[in-house]
């Protein structure tokens, strides 16, 4: 039986997998970190492989449509985050 940290680290979305679904989102690094409410810089280091993509924000960017990029930057823009 595998243990829950296992399962979780199983699931985890790779740096290319991520990058693909920037790319079908047509969305740029900024206005897609600013969608997600994160940094640019956190952003690049997921689509490097240097830090791994937490699992909540993998989950958002697979159910996302391409419109919904722009909506939610510019909302969070709005908001000053």
């Amino acid at each position: 039986m595998m243990q829950r940290g296992a399962t979780l680290l199983a699931e985890r979305m790779d740096a290319k997998t991520f990058k693909a679904h920037r790319k079908r989102l047509n969305a740029t690094q900024t206005d897609l970190a600013a969608a997600l409410g994160v940094h640019r810089v956190t952003l690049t280091r997921w689509e490097t492989g240097f830090s791994a993509v937490p699992t909540v924000h993998a989950r958002l960017v697979e159910r996302m449509k391409p419109g919904d990029v722009a909506r939610f930057a510019r909302t969070a823009r709005k908001e000053g985050r």
